[in-house]
C-alpha cells in the first residue's frame, strides 16, 4: 500500500490526533475567510465609488449632450441670422452699385452741362467786353440791338439754369458717393459679424466635441472599472462563499471524526447566488439493490488488518487502475464532497438504517453536497500517481462505528447475482 494510503488510514483512524494537526489548519481556514471577506468589502467599497464616478459621467454627459442641443438650436438661429446678414449685405452691394453707375451717369451729365456752359460763358464774355456804343452805333436797326440784348439774357438765364442743374447734380454726386461708403461700412460691419458669429459657433461645436469625446473616453474607463470591479466582486463572493462552504465540511467532517457514535448533522450545500432559501434536502432514499463494490480493484488491506507497526485499518483499500472510475456503493445522499485537510479529496454518503461509507484517495469528485445517488452511479475518478497504483480506502460505518465493509458488499453481490 502505497505511503498516501497509508497516511490517510492513520489519519482516519487517530481522530485525536487528526484533530490536533487540524487546529492550525482551522485557524488558516479563518484567516483566509477573513482575508477574502475583508478584499470583498473594499472591492465592493471601491465598485461602488466607481458606480458613482460612472452616474456622475452620465449626468455631465446628459448635460453636455443639452448644451449640444441648444448650441445646434444657437447654430441654427445664427446660421438664419447670418443668412439674413449676407442677404442684407448683397442687397446693399446691388444698391452700392446702382449707386455707383448713377455717379457715372451723372458724371457724364455734368462733364455735357460743362461743356455747353463754357460755351455760353465764352459767347456772353465776347459780348461784355464790347462796350455799349459800339453796340448801339453798329447797327443801323435798332431792332437787332433790342434782339442781342434779348439773347444776351436768355444766355444769361440758360448759364444760371445750368449752373443751378449743375450744383444739383453735383449734390447728388456727393450724395450718392456718401451713401456707397455708408453702404461700404455697413457691408464690412456686417459681414465682421457673420465672420465672428461663424468663428463663435465653430469655436462652441469644437469645445463640444472635445469634451464629449473626453466624457465619453471617462464614461468608457469608468464602465471598465465598473465591470471588472463586479467580476472581481462576484468572483469574491463566489470565492466567499466556497471558503464557508469549505468550512461548513469541514467542520461537519471534524464532528464526524472526533464523535464516532454520534451522528452529526450534515452541512448544507452552498444556495445559489440568485435564491434566498435553501431547499430543504431530500430524505435518504431507501436501497433498490444490494450494494456494490466502489471499484474493480483488488483489496490490499483488508478491515482490521495492521497497517504498519502502530494501527489497525477500519476501513478497506483497494489497487485500482490510473483513472477508473468510482461508483456509490449504495443510494444515499452525499453528506460531504472536497478536500479535507491531511486526507485529500474525501468523500460521505449518507444511507438508509443509520449507515455511511467514506471513500478516500479520489482524484475527482463528481457530485455536491446533498446531492441524490444510486447505487453504482459514478461519483469520482482516481489519479494516476507517478509511481505505483491508485489507492482507494473505503469505510463502512454503522451508526458512526466503523464495522468490515467486506461482508456488506458481498452480500450485495450475491443478491445481485441471484
Amino acid at each position: 500500500m502505497t505511503a498516501l494510503v497509508r497516511g490517510m488510514v492513520v489519519g482516519l483512524t487517530l481522530a485525536a490526533a487528526a484533530l490536533a494537526a487540524a487546529v492550525p489548519g482551522r485557524a488558516q481556514e479563518r484567516a483566509d475567510l477573513d482575508a477574502a471577506r475583508s478584499t470583498l468589502d473594499e472591492t465592493e467599497q471601491a465598485l461602488g465609488a466607481a458606480r458613482s464616478e460612472e452616474r456622475a459621467l452620465a449626468a455631465r454627459l446628459a448635460a453636455l449632450a443639452d448644451r449640444v442641443e441648444a448650441l445646434r438650436a444657437g447654430s441654427e438661429d445664427a446660421a438664419r441670422q447670418v443668412a439674413a446678414k449676407e442677404a442684407a449685405v448683397a442687397a446693399l452691394e446691388r444698391q452700392a452699385a446702382d449707386l455707383e453707375v448713377r455717379v457715372g451717369v451723372l458724371q457724364q451729365s455734368l462733364a455735357s452741362r460743362h461743356a455747353d456752359t463754357g460755351r455760353l460763358l465764352m459767347t456772353l464774355q465776347r459780348i461784355a467786353r464790347m462796350p455799349p456804343a459800339v453796340m448801339t452805333l453798329g447797327t443801323d436797326r435798332p431792332l437787332d440791338v433790342v434782339r442781342a440784348a434779348t439773347l444776351a439774357q436768355a444766355l444769361l438765364q440758360r448759364l444760371e439754369a445750368e449752373s443751378d442743374q449743375m450744383r444739383t447734380e453735383l449734390q447728388e454726386i456727393a450724395d450718392a458717393r456718401a451713401a456707397v461708403r455708408s453702404h461700404r461700412q455697413v457691408i464690412q460691419a456686417a459681414l465682421a459679424d457673420v465672420k465672428r458669429e461663424t468663428e463663435r459657433l465653430d469655436r462652441l461645436r469644437r469645445e463640444a466635441a472635445a469634451a464629449g469625446a473626453e466624457l465619453g473616453e471617462a464614461m468608457a474607463a469608468a464602465s471598465g472599472r465598473a465591470r471588472a470591479l463586479g467580476d472581481e466582486a462576484a468572483t469574491l463572493t463566489d470565492r466567499v462563499r466556497r471558503l464557508e462552504q469549505a468550512a461548513r465540511q469541514a467542520a461537519w467532517a471534524r464532528a464526524y471524526f472526533r464523535a464516532p457514535s454520534v451522528r452529526p448533522e450534515p452541512p448544507a450545500a452552498a444556495a445559489p447566488e440568485t435564491t434566498t432559501a435553501r431547499a430543504p434536502v431530500p430524505a435518504v432514499p431507501p436501497p433498490a439493490t444490494g450494494p456494490v463494490f466502489p471499484t474493480d480493484g483488488r483489496v490490499t488491506v483488508a478491515f482490521g488488518e495492521r497497517d504498519g507497526a502502530v494501527t489497525t485499518s477500519r476501513g478497506v483499500t483497494f489497487a485500482t487502475a490510473p483513472r477508473s472510475r468510482i461508483v456509490a456503493p449504495e443510494a444515499g445522499l452525499v453528506a460531504f464532497a472536497g478536500p479535507f485537510r491531511g486526507y485529500g479529496l474525501l468523500l460521505i454518503l449518507e444511507h438508509a438504517n443509520g449507515y455511511h461509507t467514506l471513500l478516500a484517495g479520489l482524484d475527482r469528485v463528481d457530485v455536491g453536497i446533498g446531492d441524490s445517488v444510486a447505487a453504482g452511479q459514478d461519483v469520482g475518478r482516481m489519479g494516476q500517481p507517478e509511481r505505483g497504483t491508485p489507492s482507494l480506502y473505503f469505510e463502512l460505518r454503522e451508526r458512526g462505528r466503523p464495522i468490515n465493509p467486506l461482508p456488506w458488499l458481498k452480500a450485495g453481490q450475491r443478491k445481485a447475482s441471484g
